[in-house]
């Protein structure tokens, strides 16, 4: 899979490391963006039309790589409404209401759940091995690993004792 097939493609799947290394790349893009825009063009950090702007840029590339990794996992891609929307509209939702604390302290550990679950789920959470419904793992070697003995007749040396 190609450089770009992995940022824009929604088909297939992607190890962990390709998912951090590509979340890295998306983010630190995103960063630089930041960067020209507040420095060469003088726009406030605040500035909502920027971070719309920025939002809707990295859109695309975050959920393709969000996809394939839950491709991955043997998950529908649609569990990034569950990981990333879930919580922004439940922030959006609870963050213009007054509570007391503990009933702020609980809707926000409430806003956590999935955006943690989501976090494990990619990011830390081993590939399904083998081939799955959305195709063949993307680990070189997934069937080359059975693990090895000491009496294992294919190690130099161990074939030829009587």
């Amino acid at each position: 899979m190609t450089f770009v097939q992995k940022l824009f493609g929604f088909e297939g799947r992607i190890r962990r490391r390709d998912f951090w290394i590509y979340s890295i790349l998306v983010g630190l893009f995103t960063q630089c963006l930041v960067a020209v825009a507040v420095f060469g063009f003088g726009y406030d950090r605040g500035d909502q039309n920027l971070a719309l702007g920025l939002e809707l840029l990295t859109l695309w590339p975050t959920l393709a790589i969000t996809v394939k990794r839950l491709h991955d996992r043997n998950k529908s891609g649609w569990f990034c409404l569950l990981f990333y929307v879930g919580p922004s509209i439940l922030g959006e939702i609870f963050g213009r209401m007054e509570f007391d604390w503990a009933l702020s302290l609980l809707i926000g550990a409430l806003i956590l759940i999935p955006a943690i679950w989501g976090i494990v789920e990619l990011g830390f959470r081993d590939s399904v091995p083998g081939t799955n419904r959305f195709g063949p793992s993307p680990k070189k070697f997934a069937a080359l690993s059975k693990p090895m003995t000491l009496n294992d007749p294919t190690l130099p040396g161990e074939g030829s004792k009587a």
